[in-house]
């Protein structure tokens, strides 16, 4: 059976990218596969802050050619978490932060040349910045103290099926 879905490779790529890049200048403690709802103590999440989730959302195929080639879109939600003072210019931090993110996925188009088995990375695109995404409601209700950011990240990677 050839490998025709990519979805672990790219992620753990991803987060390799953010540990490399970020971790160290942005003080982050966690940096996981997966949504801060999976966490078994959200109560907690003060403790882990910083913190990025690296989620796959969607993969759709787009394309079939001669049914050996697929064109494979993935979709990746980044979201980061961190405290603010309230003494803090708290919007215009989650801007600095967000563009951090955006600006190493861009500078970073083909994921450090990921290689894939069957397949390559066509393109990447920061879709979406939010500095108010929806986790930010659940992080406010958990710790008053911490807010969040999102990032929506897209990635085409063209498959071959090796039958």
């Amino acid at each position: 059976m050839s490998t025709l879905i990519h979805t672990t490779a790219i992620c753990n790529q991803m987060i390799a990218l953010i540990e490399s890049n970020l971790k160290v200048s942005m003080g982050l403690k966690i940096y996981q596969f997966g949504g801060l709802e999976y966490l078994s103590t959200p109560a907690n999440i003060a403790n882990f802050c910083p913190a990025v989730f690296v989620k796959p959302i969607t993969i759709d195929n787009t394309f079939k050619e001669l049914a050996q080639s697929y064109r494979m879109i993935y979709t990746f939600r980044i979201v980061y978490v961190r405290k603010y003072n309230t003494t803090e210019a708290v919007v215009k931090l989650k801007v600095q932060d967000m563009t951090k993110f955006a600006e190493l996925f861009l500078e970073k188009m083909d994921l450090d040349s990921l290689s894939l088995t069957n397949g390559a990375i066509e393109y990447s695109l920061v879709e979406k910045i939010e500095y108010e995404p929806p986790e930010d409601d659940f992080i406010y209700a958990v710790n008053a103290q911490l807010s969040a950011g999102a990032l929506v990240y897209t990635i085409s990677v063209l498959t071959e099926h090796n039958a």
